[in-house]
C-alpha cells in the first residue's frame, strides 16, 4: 500500500511540476535542502514500482491478478493525464531475490547475490529456489 502512495505522490508532483518550479520549491530531506534540482527525478520517462522480497515470502499467494489490475489502472491514469511531462510509462511488479541471497565463502568473506527476478509463476505451489 505504501508503494502505491509513493506512486500517487509522484504522479501528483509530475502533474504539478510547473507549479513547483514557479513556487521555487527546493527538495528537502529531514528538513534540510538537498543538492538536487526540482525536476531531476520528476522528468523520468519510465517509473517502476516494485515489491521486492525473498521468493519464499510469496509462497501460497497468487497476486498475479493484482499486478495486472494495478498496471491497467496506472496506464489508464497516465493515458488520461494531460500534463504528464516526459513520463511514458509507470508500471507495478512483484520481484523476488534468492531465498538465501548471501553465503559464507572460503576464508573470511561472503558471497552476495541480490539479482532481482520478476515473479511470473504464481501457480507454483512451492517455487524452486534459484541457484
Amino acid at each position: 500500500m505504501q508503494l502505491l502512495k509513493y506512486g500517487a505522490a509522484y504522479l501528483f508532483a509530475v502533474r504539478n511540476l510547473e507549479a513547483l518550479k514557479n513556487a521555487n520549491y527546493k527538495p528537502q530531506l529531514d528538513g534540510s535542502v538537498v543538492n538536487a534540482t526540482t525536476t531531476e527525478l520528476l522528468e523520468a520517462s519510465e517509473v517502476n514500482l516494485c515489491v521486492l522480497a525473498p521468493r519464499y515470502f510469496y509462497k501460497g499467494f497468487d497476486f498475479g491478478w493484482l499486478e495486472t489490475e494495478l498496471n491497467v489502472g496506472l496506464q489508464s491514469i497516465l493515458a488520461d493525464s494531460r500534463n504528464k511531462g516526459k513520463l511514458i510509462t509507470i508500471a507495478f511488479r512483484f520481484e523476488y531475490l534468492k531465498n538465501s541471497p548471501f553465503s559464507v565463502s572460503e576464508g573470511n568473506g561472503f558471497n552476495f547475490d541480490f539479482s532481482r527476478h520478476h515473479l511470473t509463476d504464481w501457480k507454483a505451489a512451492d517455487p524452486p529456489a534459484i541457484k
